[in-house]
């Protein structure tokens, strides 16, 4: 008798440890997953920023975006930013004035704080070397054609590795749009 009642209080204290493991899995899986998914998330938009960033630059000296990630990154590496320097006063007609154009690298301007790596840039970070989808194009608005972008990273490229319960299949985080004239991020 004795003995069925140590057996029991033995194996009723192993189902007592095994639900409280699984309990405390539980809870804890979905915190770790955001926690990780947090850090992921952040790296990905600070590329897809970057990204943004040179798309604005490469419009700005080609007129247009680009529609693929060479492009982008050879205008980055190898081309150059005119900028006009006026010495003396244009409103003065005494006075000679001298019109100077002094051509920066493209990347000391683009990102003049901050180290890009450009070859990086169609890299999603956490993906294991996949590249963000990049399109560009144009659009008409109220008869006035405008040149549109966009690059995404779907959810399940970053986020390879975690726990495939809690990916969202159906997202990406995305910026710009190929139907509207909008440069901002779906974060944002």
């Amino acid at each position: 008798m004795n003995y069925i009642k140590i057996s029991l209080n033995v194996g009723l204290g192993l189902v007592v440890a095994l639900m409280t493991f699984f309990l405390y899995s539980m809870v804890n899986d979905p915190i770790q997953f955001e926690r990780q998914k947090s850090d992921r998330y952040d790296k990905v938009i600070e590329r897809l920023k970057d990204i943004r960033t040179a798309q604005l630059a490469y419009r700005d000296l080609r007129g247009s975006f680009a529609g693929d990630f060479d492009q982008l990154i050879h205008t980055l590496k190898f081309d150059s930013i005119p900028e006009v320097r006026i010495i003396g006063n244009p409103d003065d007609t005494a006075q000679t004035v001298i019109y100077d154009t002094i051509y920066y690298n493209m990347m000391d301007r683009v990102f003049p704080a901050k180290v890009v790596n450009p070859d990086s840039l169609r890299y999603i970070p956490y993906s294991g070397g996949d590249t963000f989808n990049i399109s560009a194009g144009s659009i008409t608005r109220n008869r006035v054609n405008i040149s549109v972008f966009e690059v995404s990273a779907p959810e399940t490229k970053f986020l390879k590795g975690l726990d495939p319960r809690f990916i969202n299949r159906d997202f990406a985080l995305r910026v710009g749009s190929m139907s509207e004239g909008n440069l901002s991020g779906n974060w944002e």
